[in-house]
């Protein structure tokens, strides 16, 4: 029987949270799905679980074999799919009710979209995460991952055309996966909906696995900047790791990446392989992130201020209580800040 959409849901060792996972994709409103569950020779009862679901309900197809990492279970997973549509899920997250019925009607609305993507709300904390949408995609996919992975639906026939997943991009197979479509022509997008609660696991230390990361990061980076004719040295690759994720700097770090920011802009203009306003958009909005650590850019000027201000407004709360020599000393050090 033929379906609109096919789930893909690799798991191993999920035993914890697989069962959550499956029942919210059993629970969507749109019902004419498959679920095809492929157990990457999981050690622990989560084959068990998996056996116990696929016997309740009829949509889902359950494969188990042995291990063979994710990158190959997410290529296997585009073969054996049914359908021409492919919903990405991970073993331990929860996708609303709504999500494939939303995707599914933009997919249809847009049929040269490739793949689309959606907002997060993360289960640890709450907090909502945004991925860049419209003409703002491609540009931030130069600096980071534009898209959550366990969000995606995308078209199979797409997918397999351009190759699937890179088994020599572990840790970041999906964001290479994007590049790699948008730099042939393909369109992705993501919705502002909140479509899946995401397991971000922050009591989970993986240096190992972020140092793989960051590797493949680098051959993405590079690739990226190639097309704007930038072949980038170690300092410059390291501003560039820092405007992907801006953290408190001084002010020689933050006069690097700008200048750095500049350098990419000024190469776009030439090789034209963004749109100019959507790329601009992006570093503005880097630039800004860069520019809010204060404490670190000025921080003997940011100490003053702040205890300035601290002292003032104990002393409108409390004036009666201080001596008027005590707003002399308050007088002094707020002349001392220019």
């Amino acid at each position: 029987m033929s379906t609109s959409i096919t789930v893909l849901l690799p798991a191993y060792n999920a035993q914890a949270y697989v069962a959550e996972s499956v029942t919210s994709i059993l629970a969507q409103t749109h019902a004419d799905f498959e679920l095809l569950i492929i157990d990457d020779g999981s050690t622990d009862d989560t084959g068990k679980i998996l056996q116990q679901l696929a016997r309740q309900d009829n949509r889902i197809r359950l494969v188990q074999r042995e291990n063979r990492g994710l990158i190959a279970t997410l290529n296997e997973g585009l073969h054996l799919a049914a359908a021409p549509l492919v919903a990405r899920m991970d073993a331990d997250d929860r996708a609303l009710p709504n999500r494939l019925t939303i995707q599914k009607r933009y997919m249809d609305e847009y049929p040269k979209l490739a793949v689309c993507g959606s907002a997060v709300r993360v289960l640890e904390t709450g907090q909502v995460w945004y991925a860049p949408q419209g003409e703002a995609l491609a540009p931030r996919s130069l600096f980071a991952n534009p898209m959550f992975h366990p969000t995606v639906m995308a078209r199979r026939d797409i997918l397999l055309s351009v190759g699937g997943y890179r088994t020599d991009m572990p840790c970041a197979e999906d964001y290479e996966l994007w590049t790699r479509l948008l730099e042939g022509g393909h369109r992705l997008d993501n919705l502002t909906d909140v479509l899946l609660e995401y397991r971000a696991h922050p009591q989970n230390f993986r240096p190992a696995y972020k140092a793989r990361m960051r590797q493949t990061s680098e051959l993405i980076y590079r690739s990226g900047l190639a097309r704007l004719g930038i072949t980038p040295s170690a300092a410059q690759l390291e501003t560039h790791f820092f405007c992907a994720a801006p953290a408190p700097a001084t002010s020689f770090e933050i006069a690097r990446a700008q200048s750095w920011l500049a350098l990419i802009e000024c190469r776009n203009d030439i090789h034209h392989v963004f749109d100019n306003a959507a790329l601009r958009f992006v570093t503005a909005s880097i630039q800004a992130e860069l520019t809010c650590f204060p404490f670190l850019r000025h921080p003997l000027r940011w100490v003053k201020r702040t205890a300035y201000r601290t002292l003032k407004s104990i002393f409108f709360r409390h004036a009666h209580y201080i001596p008027a020599r005590f707003l002399g000393i308050v007088e002094r050090m707020r002349s001392s800040l220019h």
